[in-house]
């Protein structure tokens, strides 16, 4: 991809690569770029993460008086919860000047193998040019897209349970690994005890961003659910008798596939809810890992 900054230009080759893949990067200057002290090539990724502004809640955070605890000072658990992003290297290539002017440069990289995948909401993999000048320094990015490298290990069968506890649930799925775009197949199955009320059973998948900054106190974490798929209204639940719902429920083709990078992180799963009629509490809520790839 071509990008463009103070007549310094990027060309990044080829723009969508997966782990592993080798890049080229190019550098080259309108007008040569002088009173350069030291240049070079990063390859690395903005991570996109939430924190707590108030601090980090750790050993000293016990040491603190209630008053700065009140007011949210450092090293408490108060604070507002804020979104940000910081740049992780992955390597570094110099560039050398012989007269101190920068005009052009080629560099080769190789995507490591356990690159997390680009999306909006965790990472964005750049090429950064960096000049150190005498005077105002220089960087200019050039973005590529890191697709999903294979997935050596399924994720966990363990079901999670959210919410109540009247039923016996069980989710299979056809495959675990799903792509954007593809269709995540399965069936639930709902064995109660004793006879409940009938039921409105759903399904939907839920994407997770997980935040753990290596220096900052994590954010809360934030989960969004896709929309709902209702499996059947209204459903009898008696005792000893399985239900039996079979699903399909589609992956959006813009969907953040599933990733680990430094301070965040993105999984995924499919998700059942269940409202028995004439109860007032909360339904029943259920869910399973799975992984999604781009």
């Amino acid at each position: 991809m071509l990008w463009q900054r103070e007549q310094t230009r990027c060309l990044v080759t080829p723009d969508t690569v997966r782990p592993g893949d080798a890049i080229t990067v190019r550098f080259s200057a309108d007008k040569p770029v002088d009173k350069v002290v030291a240049a070079r090539v990063e390859l690395g990724y903005t991570n996109f993460y939430s924190y707590r502004w108030a601090g980090r809640a750790d050993a000293a955070a016990a040491a603190v008086t209630d008053t700065l605890s009140m007011l949210g000072e450092v090293g408490t658990n108060y604070g507002a919860e804020r979104s940000t992003s910081d740049r992780v290297s992955v390597q570094t290539v110099p560039i050398e000047l012989s007269d101190g002017v920068f005009r052009t440069a080629e560099v080769h990289f190789r995507v490591p193998s356990w690159a997390p995948a680009s999306s909006p909401e965790l990472v964005q993999w750049t090429c950064r040019l960096e000049l150190d000048r005498h005077g105002r320094d220089l960087h200019v990015d050039g973005t590529f897209r890191v697709g999903s490298g294979p997935v050596t290990e399924a994720p966990s069968d363990r079901l999670i349970r959210l919410l109540g506890n009247a039923s016996q649930l069980g989710i299979e799925l056809g495959a675990p690994v799903v792509p954007a775009g593809g269709a995540v197949r399965g069936k639930l199955t709902v064995v109660a005890a004793g006879d409940l009320p009938d039921a409105d059973i759903a399904v939907y998948l839920q994407r997770a961003r997980l935040s753990h900054p290596l220096h900052r106190t994590p954010g809360g974490g934030e989960v969004f659910s896709l929309p709902i798929v209702e499996l059947g209204k209204r459903i009898p639940i008696r005792a000893g008798q399985a239900v039996q719902l079979p699903f399909v429920i589609p992956v959006p083709a813009d969907a953040a596939p599933t990733a680990e990078a430094v301070h965040s992180s993105i999984e995924w799963f499919v998700a059942a809810r269940i409202y028995y009629k004439g109860i007032s509490t909360a339904p029943e809520r259920v869910r399973r890992a799975i992984v999604v790839t781009a």
